[in-house]
């Protein structure tokens, strides 16, 4: 059974796995390898601290996948985040991703965070059908964003406005 939860320090090490697989496809991430375990801890512990959305989807207790929003640092930006997501190749097309994308936007939403950005290569289909499906919109394409192994590949950028929960904040 798959669980979806926010992140704790103990998802770190499969966390940086999990990234790492993922990043190593060279097919869906900026990343062609996870960054060092010392910068993913620092980044995992500082969302913790700033109580910033960052979920795990965990079959069993191994780290299957992974999607964060954080928010921008510049204080003229910082009522908007960026997404990241990412799941392990046999995990993909089962609903998973589904379920941490709305976990994380519910999650923003009591943070009062008011849209979401993320850029997604023109080639992930999948990936953008989920976006658009969740509510995402398509704000421009950055032709030629992406250069790997001589092939330019398209990002797509897209955005989600968010409605900030009216509850005490998370």
């Amino acid at each position: 059974m798959i669980r979806v939860v926010p992140i704790q320090k103990e998802h770190i090490k499969g966390f940086y796995k999990a990234l790492d697989q993922v990043a190593r496809e060279g097919k869906y991430l900026l990343l062609l390898k996870a960054p060092s375990m010392k910068n993913v801890k620092n980044f995992v512990l500082s969302n913790i601290k700033n109580k910033w959305t960052q979920f795990v989807a965990l079959d069993g207790g191994k780290v299957i996948g992974w999607c964060d929003i954080i928010p921008y640092e510049h204080p003229t930006v910082s009522h908007t985040g960026k997404l990241g997501m990412g799941l392990l190749a046999s995990y993909r097309g089962k609903g998973i991703g589904t379920q941490l994308m709305k976990a994380c936007l519910k999650h923003s939403q009591s943070r009062r965070l008011e849209a979401v950005y993320l850029d997604v290569y023109g080639s992930n289909k999948p990936a953008i059908r989920l976006y658009r499906k969740l509510g995402f919109k398509i704000d421009g394409i950055r032709k030629k964003g992406r250069k790997h192994k001589g092939r330019y590949e398209d990002l797509v950028l897209m955005s989600k406005s968010l409605k900030p929960s009216r509850g005490k904040m998370a």
